[in-house]
């Protein structure tokens, strides 16, 4: 059975490991986040499209479906490997077709009981949702297990930690916010600007000729062109903070699982970050209180001579230096 550990560190101090883990990353996670979305969406607009019967329809939804539970698993597996820093290609987001009976009714089954859930009221049908929200990592994880001991071992793990990992996404919606502001203001105006221009110029036109302006469907398609593009345009940003949020959800999955583990360096206060047995410090320093940690101390990182400050860890080889630049 998989450790637990109930987090109590801030959504500021898992943020700023996440930052600390994107460094040098950035690319290659916004690559694999945007063929994540690309290959969801494009099935998804091609069948409201084109697809216009009723067995269709259901047809292709499920198919959509189907595709997203294996993105999904793909995503995170790529996810897990950038925090535990293992050998990773942005094509492991295709990983998750090789799991695809698995995850789909995985995906199925969490679907099925959150609607039920949500059926009786809809702060119940939220709290499932968080119930289950580990689940998608955990068979990452564990691809042996079956998609019921996913969700009995989500349910056992996010069981003290649904707050957490409640906060930590809303501690996103600034970001999310921001970004819907800035779409719609560009999408306004350039809908606005182009039609506008097109106006002028038909207007201009039609004076010449001496007939009466026709802002016929070909205008309208060009506006509708100009705003589709800028919409797609508009998404790449939130390709980017998806990607961000992906990540720190994946360390907060690998703290509840004691996979990371977190202490502070009595130096400058910054964050000492332990993942599988490996000491790495961040250079955010976070005002948080470390002494909230909910897990034991790891063996490489020790405590600071006043035993009575529990915040104060630093790694063994920080304090050998620090004796060293004493003595000299």
């Amino acid at each position: 059975m998989t450790e637990k550990v109930i987090v109590k560190n801030s959504s500021a101090e898992i943020r700023a490991i996440a930052r600390t883990m994107l460094k040098g990353n950035w690319l290659n996670v916004f690559l694999a986040v945007l063929i994540m979305n690309v290959c969801v969406l494009v099935p998804s607009f091609v069948s409201g499209m084109y697809i216009t019967s009723e067995i269709g329809d259901f047809v292709s939804t499920i198919l959509v479906y189907v595709i997203g539970f294996a993105f999904t698993l793909g995503i995170y597996t790529y996810f897990i490997s950038l925090v535990r820093n293992r050998d990773r290609n942005v094509l492991d987001v295709f990983s998750g077709f090789e799991h695809i009976l698995k995850v789909t009714l995985l995906g199925l089954r969490i679907l099925f009981f959150t609607l039920l859930w949500t059926l009786l009221f809809i702060i119940p049908g939220i709290i499932a949702a968080y119930r289950y929200s580990l689940s998608f990592y955990i068979l990452a994880d564990h691809p042996e297990y079956t998609g019921k001991q996913c969700v009995e071992e989500s349910k056992r793990l996010t069981e003290g930690n649904k707050g957490r990992i409640f906060v930590l996404n809303l501690s996103f919606l600034g970001w999310y916010f921001l970004w819907y502001i800035c779409t719609l203001a560009i999408l306004t105006f350039a809908g606005l600007g182009t039609a506008v221009t097109l106006a002028a110029e038909s207007v201009q036109l039609d004076l010449q000729t001496g007939t009466t302006p026709d802002f016929n469907a070909a205008l309208l398609n060009e506006i509708n062109g100009t705003i589709a593009i800028a919409f797609i345009i508009c998404m790449l940003p939130a390709f980017l903070i998806q990607a961000y949020n992906g990540i720190a959800q994946t360390i907060l999955y690998d703290m509840i699982t004691g996979k990371i583990k977190i202490g502070r360096n009595e130096d400058d206060g910054s964050t000492v970050v332990e993942v599988n047995g490996t000491v790495e410090k961040t250079e955010d320093v976070v005002e948080a209180d470390t002494t909230e940690v909910g897990f034991k101390e790891p063996d490489s990182i020790v405590k600071s001579e006043d035993t009575s400050d529990k915040s104060n860890f630093v790694t063994e080889e920080l304090k050998e230096e620090a004796t060293k630049k004493d003595e000299f």
